[in-house]
């Protein structure tokens, strides 16, 4: 029993990370702000996952022949509608 609590925790916290760093839907209600740092250690899980999915048009383009800097905007536009373009605005400094 102690083990599927423990995985409802787990999804529920890869839930609110992706609720904050996404603009990706979460049947969930807004965490407080405890809930927000217990779920800090799925922010990483969320990233690998936006790159992933930023990666498969990047790969697929790259197979096709179009140029590298044609395909890393592509994969820039991709992670910027994923995540509302959360951390793109560093790109500019």
């Amino acid at each position: 029993m102690d083990y599927i609590k423990h995985m409802m925790v787990w999804r529920l916290d890869c839930q609110m990370a992706a609720m904050i760093l996404t603009r990706v839907r979460m049947h969930i209600d807004y965490p407080n702000n405890r809930k927000i740092a217990m779920s800090y250690w799925a922010f990483p899980l969320v990233g690998i996952l936006v790159a992933g999915i930023s990666a498969i048009p990047g790969v697929i383009l790259l197979l096709a022949g179009v140029p590298p800097l044609a395909v890393g905007a592509v994969m820039l536009a991709v992670a910027a509608l994923i995540t509302g373009g959360m951390h793109e605005d560093g790109l500019a400094d």
